[in-house]
């Protein structure tokens, strides 16, 4: 498995708070109620506890559309983990607040496009090349993004386990910047 196969299974929870509009805290998850555990184990069959709901405290992010996100346990874990990263990664790049708004902001100009796809800040698709820059790959933005997170000439261990296949791999890639 390379980098960036290891990458996309972190990116879903960063990618689905784009799409969410804020990053949430874990305040802003509620366990389903009896009544909201029915309906939902009618509608797809699966009964494992505990799911949860999105309702964020901050009612400017509140979804209308009368339809309830399903979060199960493990996906609460990721979001929490992005919602950090994301926090983290703002702060030790000079952004100046830790509002929601502001950080997925920065983020979305910094980190690759396909996070920001298809939501409120997505990146234009265009871009002025200064002379000599090249234009980036998916591939290459996340190589570079991660050598301007880990630090350029570093080495980045991963261990990957396919819990399907009870498999363990361990890569060690060099970062350098593509740009």
């Amino acid at each position: 498995m390379d980098l960036y196969k290891a990458l996309l299974e972190f990116v879903p929870a960063i990618t689905a708070i784009f799409r969410l509009g804020f990053i949430p805290s874990p305040f802003d998850f509620y366990e389903l109620t009896e009544e909201q555990y029915e309906a939902y184990q009618k509608q797809s069959g699966d009964m494992s506890k505990p799911i949860y709901t999105i309702i964020p405290k901050n009612y400017k992010y509140l979804d209308t559309s009368n339809k309830i996100n399903i979060v199960k346990m493990e996906e609460l874990n990721r979001l929490g983990e992005a919602a950090l990263f994301l926090h983290i990664y703002a702060m030790e790049g000079g952004c100046e607040s830790q509002n929601s708004d502001d950080v997925l902001r920065f983020a979305a100009d910094r980190l690759p496009r396909v996070v920001s796809d298809g939501t409120k800040l997505e990146r234009p698709t265009l871009k002025l090349l200064k002379p000599g820059e090249k234009h980036l790959t998916e591939k290459e933005e996340w190589v570079d993004f991660l050598a301007s997170v880990i630090g350029e000439g570093q080495v980045l261990n991963i261990r990957v386990t396919k819990k399907d296949k009870g498999e363990i791999s361990e890569i060690s890639i060099p970062i350098e910047k593509q740009r």
